[in-house]
């Protein structure tokens, strides 16, 4: 019966399947002595009822807090908004418009206002939703470019800072031709010349 109750809660998205079903268990086992003497039928069917409730109770409990994310992760997400930003004021006024208005609210909200919208700008609402998902699909093309372009200079910046700092050209090729004479290759290279 455990097996079962952790496939169906599994099947149902639960995280922690396994402490679900042990605690449907447990709280049969604690009513067991109340019902032994009036249960009629599976008492399978007994656990797979409890066991919806314990999920009830496991989907509308709030969920633990999330733990701050992590120094490097704040960076770049500053630096993804800051190029939504910039993103954003290179859209048309209308776009701009179009596409905070769409994506305001959450839920029925959500519905009604894009309902709204579409019978404001006199459309219908797939094709507001077509313009839209094409608004984003630049506005994400356009982020992911900003956030390219921000790590090449980000690297061209450290090279920058390591070639100030003495790189020297000669050494790093006599390291190179160091490495591969110990690993072998410069008789390889030689004969391929022959």
């Amino acid at each position: 019966i455990r097996r079962r109750l952790i496939i169906i809660l599994t099947c149902r998205g639960c995280v922690c399947a396994e402490d679900l079903a042990d605690e449907t268990i447990n709280r049969v086992a604690r009513k067991v002595p109340e019902i032994v003497n009036t249960y009629v039928g599976n008492p399978s069917l007994y656990f797979y009822g409890v066991a919806h409730k314990v999920h009830l109770e496991y989907v509308r409990k709030k969920p633990d807090p999330v733990p701050p994310a992590p120094l490097d992760c704040l960076e770049e997400t500053e630096q993804e908004y800051e190029c939504l930003e910039q993103c954003m004021k290179r859209l048309t006024s209308k776009s701009r418009e179009l596409v905070l208005e769409y994506y305001q609210e959450e839920r029925r909200a959500k519905i009604d206002r894009r309902r709204e919208q579409a019978t404001r700008l006199g459309v219908a609402s797939n094709a507001l939703r077509i313009r839209a998902c094409r608004i984003r699909a630049n506005l994400q093309d356009c982020v992911f470019e900003c956030l390219k372009q921000r790590t090449q200079d980000e690297t061209d910046n450290d090279f920058r800072s390591y070639s100030a700092e003495g790189f020297d050209r000669r050494k790093f090729d006599r390291r190179s031709l160091d490495r591969r004479r110990l690993d072998g290759r410069e008789g390889s290279i030689n004969e391929r010349k022959r």
